[in-house]
């Protein structure tokens, strides 16, 4: 939200929907980041249009960053760190997997 993402857009992610009426930027961001973790992978397709979008660097800035949470996230459930309180009901209460 401090960045400018509206809030529509913050709360069908928080549901796990996606949102409707995105930039187009937007939308890139948010369907390449969910097709790489179901699909462990980038279609040529998107992979083009996040190329013509954000440019190389900007693709492989948007590639790292999937990584570098995906990498937290196992760390902390490894190490079973607890999640950090919230008071946003937008947000489910998770219960580890452990």
């Amino acid at each position: 939200a401090q960045e400018g993402i509206a809030a529509e857009i913050i709360d069908a992610i928080a549901q796990g929907s996606r949102p409707g009426a995105m930039a187009e930027d937007e939308a890139l961001v948010v369907d390449f980041c969910v097709e790489l973790q179901r699909e462990r992978g980038i279609s040529d397709a998107t992979w083009a249009t996040a190329i013509r979008i954000l440019g190389e660097k900007g693709t492989i800035d948007l590639l790292g960053l999937n990584g570098y949470y995906s990498f937290l996230a196992m760390v902390m459930n490894a190490a079973r760190t607890p999640a950090p309180s919230s008071n946003d009901s937008r947000f489910p209460k998770l219960q580890p997997r452990w």
